[in-house]
This record gives structure tokens, sequence and C-alpha cells, in this order.
């Protein structure tokens, strides 16, 4: 056999050979999926276009903005060229996410695969913030009041300014701050309102009830302007002042209208007794304990206050005004039983004490 007839079958067989090699750029995964016998063997180029936006609808015209030259006459829905787009309409992209043109270099074909990725730039909606502070130190974290993301940076301005420490931002009673939010493809603005609040004063003072006997009275003072402040016990009660006959302490928390709130506590050691009622009697007529009554100070007006007693079936055993001798153990003249019985101190009808006591014979 000849050198030259050697060579020239050798040059056949690289040529066939290279004819099913994947050359270059070429994207098998496509390549099987057509039987176009016009792509089989085509070189694929893809392009990636990142979009920054939150909607579905992308203008086919605005990929100029994103690849150069490219020719918005050939471009189709599909690999195998069947489908040409009109260059006037849009490309729904939760539907499309790939599109395709072709073009010829030294006279070979080549088809240009264009891939859409999306980029959201909707961030946080704007923000209108309150901020409750107890003493002056007004600086606050602006990073505190957004939701942060690792793949985006922040830049924060104050009327045109910018903020070049936002975590240790010095804020006013008002403060109108932009966000930008940005990462390498999209920009957003998120507007921050900052109102700036102090907390109510507050604090307990503890005064000599006059109409409470065995009382005494917490009453709060705050030192907040606002009228419209709710009070709060750790019982639960909602007053700011209450009359009290047991020690201990007394915490309240008081919130204004902008929910600023200021929590204070009091300990109450000792009452005073204006009021003294006796546990037991024995009216057995020996000249000792004989009538059940109140001692009181003679400061309070007597004929204001008055005792009701019941018996264990809450009938009305007796009823006496404290500038009265008491009772003496008889309902309707008979005697009546030995063993407990309930009392209660009433001030000009008003219920203000009560407790337990034992008739002994």
């Amino acid at each position: 056999m000849s050198r030259l007839l050697i060579t020239k079958m050798i040059l056949i067989i690289s040529l066939e050979l290279l004819s099913k090699i994947s050359i270059g750029n070429i994207n098998k995964k496509y390549l099987d999926q057509t039987k176009d016998t016009l792509i089989t063997n085509t070189l694929i180029k893809s392009s990636v276009v990142n979009i920054c936006t939150s909607k579905e609808q992308f203008k086919i015209t605005e990929l100029k903005k994103h690849i150069d030259n490219i020719n918005l006459d050939e471009l189709y829905s599909d690999i195998k060229l069947s489908n040409r787009l009109n260059k006037e309409s849009s490309i729904n992209l939760k539907i499309t996410q790939r599109i395709y043109t072709k073009f010829y270099k030294k006279s070979e074909l080549f088809l240009h695969e264009i891939i859409f990725k999306t980029h959201n730039t909707k961030a946080k909606s704007d923000l209108n913030i309150k901020i409750c502070q107890s003493n002056n130190n007004n600086t606050i974290n602006l990073y505190d009041y957004i939701e942060r993301h690792y793949d985006k940076e922040y830049e924060f301005m104050n009327n045109g300014n910018i903020i070049n420490n936002p975590e240790l931002y010095n804020a006013h009673n008002y403060n109108k701050i932009q966000i930008i939010e940005k990462n390498k493809y999209c920009r957003d603005t998120i507007r921050l309102e900052i109102n700036l609040y102090k907390n109510p004063s507050l604090k307990i003072i503890k005064e000599k009830s006059e109409i409470y006997p065995n009382h005494i009275v917490l009453k709060a003072v705050s030192g907040n302007n606002n009228n419209n402040i709710r009070y709060r016990w750790n019982d639960g009660l909602e007053c700011s002042t209450r009359p009290i006959n047991k020690t201990g302490s007394y915490r309240l928390c008081v919130t204004d209208n902008n929910g600023c709130m200021a929590t204070e506590e009091v300990d109450v050691d000792n009452i005073d007794k204006n009021i003294i009622v006796p546990n037991a009697f024995s009216p057995n007529n020996d000249g000792s304990n004989d009538k059940f009554s109140a001692s009181c100070k003679e400061d309070l007006k007597k004929e204001d206050y008055s005792i009701i007693i019941y018996n264990r079936w809450g009938t009305v055993e007796s009823e006496f005004k404290l500038s009265e001798e008491g009772w003496n153990g008889k309902k309707n003249g008979k005697p009546s039983q030995s063993g407990l019985y309930i009392w209660i101190l009433t001030h000009n009808n008003k219920v203000i004490d009560k407790g337990s006591l034992s008739l002994v014979r």
C-alpha cells in the first residue's frame, strides 16, 4: 500500500472521529433533545442575562441593554428555532427562562442560548418605628430595624448625607432615614421613619388614708405630659391610686399611648391601725369583754363607720355604728349561739374591711 493511500485513510478516519466529538462549547444536553440536522453539530454559545425585577414580563427590546449586537429579528422560543419571537413582544419569565438565536461566523452556524436569571428588587416595606428611651442616651443601631441579607450591601442616608456609622446612630426626636439596599444586580430604597419618645417617669408615694381605716394609699405620680396613661399593678389591678391593708412589695407598670413604659416597686413594711377590731368576745355578763365593738382613733368620725355581723348561714345577726355600744351577743333579745361569725366594716355604706370573730360563752 502506498504511503499516499495510507495518509488519505488516516485523514478520513480523523474527520469521522472529529464529527462525533463535542467541540468547544457544544451542549450535548440540547443536542440529544433535537433531531434537527441543522443543529446536531452546531456550536452552542450561552449567555446569562441577569434581570433586576420583581415583574413577570420582560420586553425583548430590553435585551440590547444586556447583549451587544444581538439580532432581535432572529429570536426563537425553542432550540429547534421553529417558533420565532416578535421583537416588540414581552416574555413571561415564569414560563420562559431561555430563548435562542442563531448567527454565522466564518460560514459556521452558531446557536446562541440566552438564559434569564431574575433577581428580586423588592426590599422590605417602608417602616415607621417608635422608640422609647428612659435616659438621655439616644444612640441606636439602625441595622436592628431592617432584615439583613448576607448577599446585600446597605447604605444609610439622612437628608442626603451618608451615615458613616449606622451601628451607633445618634437619633433625634424625629428621624427620616433612607436605606439603600443593593447587591451585584439590584438596588432598592427603604424609607425608615424613627420617632423617639421618652419613657414616662414614675414614682409611687405612700399616703395616709382618710377613708379606709387600717390602710395606706399608694399613689402613682407620673411626670409624662401624656394624659393617656394606663396603669397596671402586679396583682392585676388597673388604677393610679389604691388603698392597701397588707404589708409586702407592690409593683406598678405604666404605659403611655406611644407604647413607652416605666416600672416602679415599693415596699410596705408597716401599716398603722386606725380601727382595731377584736377577733373574739365572751358575752357572759361577767363585766369583762361582754360586748363586741371596735376601737378607733379620736380623729375618725365614728358615726360614718358601721359593723355588720353575719352568722354562718349568711343571716345578719347584728348591725351597729362605731359611735354606738356594740353587739351584746344577742339577737332580738335572745342569746346567739357560740361559734364563728363574719363581720364587715363599712364607711358610708361602702365595704372597706372584713374579718371573723368567735363568740365564746
